[in-house]
């Protein structure tokens, strides 16, 4: 059984760590107390480079990524509106039950990073006390800060989830079906 998480983020060229992937499993693996190894076997990336571009992988592969396991698509709040045709003052349950409607998909999890990837590297940047990028970083850079965090202590990363509670809540729904899946191995 496979978990899919769906980013609306690039990965780096010749890269097979995902930055803010990588920091989820670290994460999870706190929680857990499980390798990230071994929970990186069950719990794989799909960076897609723009919403625009999660929302075409869910409307064309969403039966292959469902019946393998868990999926989860990971949109920037900040551009989901304007992705979906939906109004800015639509409550965050509205924009979830649009998008499962223009994508034709029930059973996946809807995660909105407030407000998009760069808030997460900023909540990096303050949880190891560096300057913040001051323009958006490569896709290099992001996993650089990521990693950074990824392999520092523990209370680093409690940090980030504390400062971000949006990335929080996709460490936990993840973590969630997880433990559905493999609680028990």
């Amino acid at each position: 059984m496979i978990i899919t998480v769906l980013y609306e983020d690039e990965s780096a060229p010749n890269s097979n760590k995902f930055g803010p992937h990588t920091l989820l499993l670290k994460c999870i693996e706190d929680d857990v107390g499980k390798d990230d190894k071994e929970i990186g076997w069950h719990i794989i990336s799909k960076p897609k480079k723009g919403n625009g571009n999660v929302k075409k992988e869910l409307t064309s592969n969403y039966k292959k990524l469902s019946d393998a396991g868990g999926l989860c698509a990971v949109f920037d709040y900040d551009k989901v509106h304007e992705c979906f045709s939906i109004g800015k003052n639509e409550c965050k349950s509205s924009v979830q039950e649009k998008i499962r409607t223009a994508t034709n998909c029930n059973n996946f999890t809807t995660i909105f990073l407030v407000e998009n990837t760069e808030t997460l590297l900023n909540a990096c940047c303050e949880a190891v006390g560096i300057p913040h990028p001051l323009s958006k970083p490569n896709p290099e850079e992001r996993d650089k800060i990521c990693h950074k965090v990824a392999f520092s202590e523990k209370s680093i990363r409690d940090k980030v989830r504390e400062l971000m509670p949006s990335f929080d809540y996709l460490v936990l729904k993840i973590k969630e079906k997880f433990m559905e899946k493999f609680a028990d191995k």
